[in-house]
């Protein structure tokens, strides 16, 4: 890793900082386990029954506590933080400032993507957190409630983890292609939500698979359904990383190739 690329990443992150989209990582990762929280303390007599469960931990973490991640939030939160993240130089008019410096394209653009992907990192993290604490608020507060009694199954909820965050990665790919070569925030925006909408009403067409932002509701509703349905020897996690790597790499190569960078 070269020094320029460190000192560009840097530089960006320190962009990223006054953008709305560190705030939006960081309100989205603990809306859902918000409302779980309020949910179990309100329904404490059904808490104290689903904490006593030997398989709370794979029915109500790593199954159920995805289902609004899935199907909606990480979708949503990917293209409107990927459009602010990209937007930032737009915003300011910044373009022609940022390449007189004596910084290669390359490294301008793959110091924003990995900006994104860490922030996707940075919201897996919190995210999980989030989680925990549905689980260890109420513990702590409802009166006899005993704390799950089966075993914290940590690798499985890491590989839980990888799959969403690639299943993820299409859609920051393709949006942060989109919102490079359309340079304003609304019109990436506006077909990130079509390509999304068309997965969800594609969910069960044999071909919904070729959708990229389709993976995480695959992942979520049944991931080995297209192996029976089409016949594939490959997971749903291989078409997400081929479509990333052909996303950035197009992104790239038009990217590099376009004349007017300002």
């Amino acid at each position: 890793m070269s020094a320029s690329f460190v000192k560009t990443f840097q530089s960006e992150w320190l962009k990223k900082k006054k953008s709305l989209a560190s705030w939006l990582v960081i309100i989205g990762a603990f809306f859902v386990p918000f409302i779980y929280i309020i949910s179990r303390l309100i329904y404490h007599e059904n808490t104290v029954r689903d904490f006593s469960s030997k398989n709370f931990w794979n029915i109500y973490w790593i199954h159920r506590s995805w289902e609004m991640m899935a199907l909606f939030l990480l979708p949503v939160g990917i293209i409107l933080v990927v459009g602010l993240i990209t937007q930032i130089e737009n915003k300011n008019n910044a373009w022609k400032q940022l390449h007189t410096l004596p910084i290669s394209y390359t490294t301008i653009y793959f110091s924003k993507l990995s900006i994104i992907i860490t922030m996707m990192v940075q919201f897996f993290i919190i995210y999980n957190i989030g989680v925990y604490l549905t689980v260890l608020v109420p513990y702590m507060i409802i009166n006899n409630c005993q704390y799950p009694p089966s075993p914290f199954p940590f690798k499985e909820l890491l590989i839980q983890n990888l799959k969403y965050f690639i299943d993820c990665l299409p859609i920051i790919a393709l949006q942060f292609l989109l919102s490079f070569r359309l340079k304003n925030f609304v019109a990436p925006m506006g077909i990130g939500f079509l390509i999304w909408i068309s997965s969800f009403i594609a969910l069960r067409w044999k071909h919904g698979i070729y959708i990229p932002y389709s993976y995480t509701m695959y992942n979520y509703t049944n991931p080995d359904n297209h192996k029976s349905y089409l016949n594939y020897d490959f997971s749903i996690h291989t078409f997400a990383i081929i479509y990333t790597i052909i996303f950035i790499l197009f992104g790239y190569y038009i990217y590099i190739k376009n004349l007017d960078k300002s």
